[in-house]
């Protein structure tokens, strides 16, 4: 079960995953093993489709090529990547837009400008031949509890939706009027308003083409928002029935409302974004008061934050912040150097000295960062740390120490949805061989078949890789402060939920994701 799992998500994955350390015992390996999330039981059945056809009243897409629907008005917008968007059009070639068809033959890789796009299985169709493609908007209040309670067992998401909207790719054929191989997919869009999600589904046994892969994600249209679901446009994307990112074989589940906020240092940030992106706020106090460890902390148990500064209680809009992750919080005890973390943001915090970030790893200290006299003083926040003495800077603005007009805030989140493309969740990259991870793969399901036997030998081998590890310094995509143990996780953009916390002796912060929303 390991072995065939890990296999899948080395050879199929689009996402590149680095194992960061210098050294790493056996046990913090099993550890990292176990937080991953591999697919158990058999692939879901045709029957557990949600109803479809005639008798569900839906609409018939009519036969044909690279057709589109009409444009669907939708009961109320779907929030999908920040944006509302009123019409929906259902595509022949296996996906949904919004706002304009696309009859695009595909698999087309994301991202992709213009094109809002849910890709469910995004490949050359051709219903001349055989198959059909339904759908339709529901209220049914039995339909609606049933998605309700999939989104909760799958995502221990509680959320009350108001419709949904549902397309079935029934034995589908392909170009041209092919009909020995079909494939029958099923998307179920859902929203509470607030949030909205993406039930994929695809049944046991039939996704039988193309050999040459499909497209599977979504895509904004902005060309910074993006998925690209692991094995997507190579042949490993027809194993997508026996794999998942919730557990369940053939079923996957996807929060799609957030957009992905730009990268590095942000001006004038819609605080909106962020309640409508499910964070908390967890520090909210004027510049004249003393920010402590104790109130930093308080926003520490997180997978990412946000700080920012704000000219007053009623602005609604950030003059500067940054996102990061929760070991921006870590001391640091340098009065020169800040240290790199997600986001193209450099942070410091120094005990009784200062906390804050900069676009640059240069910084002024005495004792919040003073540098207001320099190119990028636009680019700084600092706040007085366990002192009598408040934040003194937002930006350019300096000497806010006793100003109680503009606040010093933090949002906390744990879905992810604000990480930037290159997603360091922890800096400090060591580059392991995914062919050699391949191969460690294959040699424990030979020798000792899908046993525990397997598993070991797949531990050995990541040992072996990360024996002695080769680090980069200060680059966006490679960047360490310090050798510690960890996961890095480069793709397109995409939202992780579900994020396992594990905490080594020698390692202040380490973050494994389980799952892909």
């Amino acid at each position: 079960m390991f072995s065939s799992g890990l296999m899948y998500y080395m050879i199929t994955s689009s996402i590149s995953i680095q194992v960061y350390t210098t050294k790493l015992t056996m046990k913090e390996l099993i550890a990292l093993m176990l937080l991953l999330r591999f697919p158990s039981g058999t692939t879901i059945p045709l029957s557990s489709f949600y109803s479809y056809g005639y008798a569900a009243n839906d609409t018939l897409l009519p036969q044909t090529d690279d057709g589109s629907s009409p444009a669907i008005t939708l009961p109320t917008p779907f929030l999908f990547y920040g944006i509302n968007y009123s019409t929906i059009y259902v595509n022949n070639n296996g996906d949904l837009s919004f706002g304009l068809a696309w009859t695009g033959i595909g698999p087309t890789p994301f991202p992709i400008t213009t094109y809002p796009v849910v890709a469910i299985y995004q490949a050359d169709v051709d219903t001349r031949g055989t198959g059909s493609v339904w759908y339709r908007t529901t209220r049914n209040a039995t339909l609606l509890a049933k998605a309700a309670n999939d989104i909760h067992s799958l995502t221990g998401t509680s959320v009350s939706l108001q419709w949904l909207f549902i397309a079935t790719w029934d034995h589908v054929g392909y170009y041209s009027y092919g009909t020995d191989k079909t494939n029958t997919f099923q998307a179920i869009l859902a929203t509470s308003n607030a949030r909205s999600y993406a039930l994929l589904q695809y049944a046991d046994g039939l996704i039988q083409w193309p050999s040459s892969g499909a497209q599977v994600g979504f895509n904004a249209g902005n060309n910074l928002n993006y998925v690209n679901v692991p094995g997507s446009r190579t042949p490993y994307i027809l194993n997508i029935t026996s794999n998942s990112n919730v557990g369940v074989r053939g079923q996957w589940v996807f929060s799609i409302n957030q957009a992905v906020p730009f990268c590095g240092v942000l001006y004038n940030y819609d605080e909106g974004t962020l309640a409508r992106s499910g964070f908390v706020k967890c520090y909210d106090q004027p510049y004249s008061s003393t920010t402590t460890t104790y109130s930093l902390d308080a926003c520490n148990e997180t997978q990412i934050v946000f700080v920012g500064a704000k000219s007053s209680t009623s602005s609604t809009v950030f003059a500067i912040g940054a996102f990061g992750s929760p070991y921006v919080f870590t001391a640091r005890y340098s009065t020169a150097t800040a240290y790199y973390d997600i986001g193209d943001a450099y942070w410091y915090r120094y005990p009784f000295y200062s906390f804050g970030f900069t676009n640059s790893s240069s910084i002024n200290l005495n004792t919040c960062d003073y540098g207001q006299y320099i190119n990028d003083c636009g680019s700084r926040l600092c706040w007085h740390l366990d002192q009598n003495a408040g934040g003194y800077r937002a930006g350019c603005t300096v000497d806010l120490n006793s100003d109680t007009t503009w606040r010093k805030v933090i949002y906390k989140g744990n879905n992810g949805s604000a990480m930037c493309s290159n997603l360091n969740i922890l800096p400090g990259a060591v580059t392991s061989s995914t062919s050699t991870a391949i191969a460690i793969g294959v040699a424990g399901a030979v020798v000792c078949g899908i046993t525990i036997c397997s598993f070991i030998i797949i531990l050995i081998g990541y040992k072996l890789l990360t024996k002695k590890p080769r680090v980069t310094n200060d680059s966006p995509s490679n960047v360490t402060s310090g050798n510690r143990p960890g996961v890095y996780i480069t793709q397109g953009n995409f939202e992780l939920v579900n994020v396992a916390t594990y905490r080594p002796a020698d390692s202040p912060y380490v973050t494994i994701s389980d799952t892909l929303y």
